[in-house]
């Protein structure tokens, strides 16, 4: 006796998925409950110069930057638990030395019989991100400039006041520092605004002698 089944569709679908995995523009990989890579796919080579199949069996973590690496493996093990906040940036090396930044999420897919391990999709922001930062420390230099200058125009508005009684004069210089006033206030929403975009996720522990050195 023969039984047959038609797997046509399921086929079609395998191979669709393998064409989405292989082209994407992500790095997408599965690890299993240690972390260890188990599949990458191909676009690993295109984004950072790995053969895929020299990542299977090493720590997902052997390739994080050292002051990210315990970010993404306490990330890594809350998903484990059950958490679906999985979304984190981290800084990856790439085959060059070189260091890129990519955002990534985690997906656990342990009980999936076809899947049977992490899956973890990540996209390289470094870009985005070296442009925001341009972005930012233009705004806070401007921002400075503008507050100094600010400060010096309010306070010749004041001296004005002081050595003019003519009640004209004095109604002008109430307008200049009325709208002195308002440039501060501006400049501090700017400066608040700023910190709440860029703020990212809950606070966390800082080394501060490694921030210092790189700041300086």
């Amino acid at each position: 006796m023969v039984v047959l089944h038609d797997v046509t569709d399921q086929r079609r679908t395998e191979r669709r998925f393998r064409a989405l995995i292989e082209k994407s523009t992500n790095t997408i990989s599965v690890l299993d409950e240690a972390g260890r890579v188990r599949y990458a796919s191909p676009s690993h080579e295109r984004l950072l110069g790995y053969d895929p199949e020299a990542l299977v069996g090493r720590s997902a973590l052997d390739l994080v930057h050292p002051q990210d690496r315990e970010r993404v493996r306490s990330r890594f093990r809350s998903v484990l638990r059950g958490s679906s906040d999985a979304r984190m940036e981290f800084r990856i090396r790439h085959a060059d030395g070189s260091w890129r930044t990519f955002a990534g999420t985690m997906d656990d897919q342990l009980d999936d019989p076809d899947v049977e391990g992490i899956i973890f999709s990540c996209h390289d922001v470094t870009e985005r991100r070296g442009h925001e930062q341009r972005l930012q420390v233009l705004n806070r230099v401007l921002r400075h400039d503008v507050r100094n200058d600010v400060n010096v125009i309010d306070g010749y508005a004041e001296l004005l006041s002081d050595r003019h009684d003519d009640p004209t004069t004095a109604s002008y210089v109430d307008v200049i520092r009325g709208k002195t006033a308002d440039l501060v206030s501006l400049s501090d929403k700017a400066r608040q605004l700023d910190e709440a975009l860029t703020r990212e996720g809950g606070p966390e522990p800082v080394d501060l002698a490694a921030l210092t050195r790189r700041r300086i």
